[in-house]
């Protein structure tokens, strides 16, 4: 949630940086959101967190590994 708040500067200064560092925490608790949300920010991009297609799929195959229930087409159609 914290990186979600960083992510869209909601009661905290828009900060590409600690959306990354917070969302990353939750990965290492096996979050399979957590690993699904990384795959977007990865996907998407900033200027402070460059957008890395590649990694991106691997957060989002990891989520799926930790049974995220998702939508199909999953991952997204990525344009690789």
């Amino acid at each position: 949630m914290l990186s979600l708040l960083y992510q869209g500067g909601y009661g905290v200064p828009q900060d590409p940086d600690s959306a990354e560092r917070w969302v990353i925490r939750a990965t290492e608790q096996q979050s399979a959101l957590a690993w699904n949300n990384l795959g977007t920010l990865y996907l998407i991009g900033w200027p402070e967190v460059p957008r890395n297609p590649e990694k991106a799929v691997e957060c989002y195959l990891r989520a799926i590994e930790l049974g995220f229930d998702r939508a199909s087409p999953y991952p997204p159609l990525l344009d690789l």
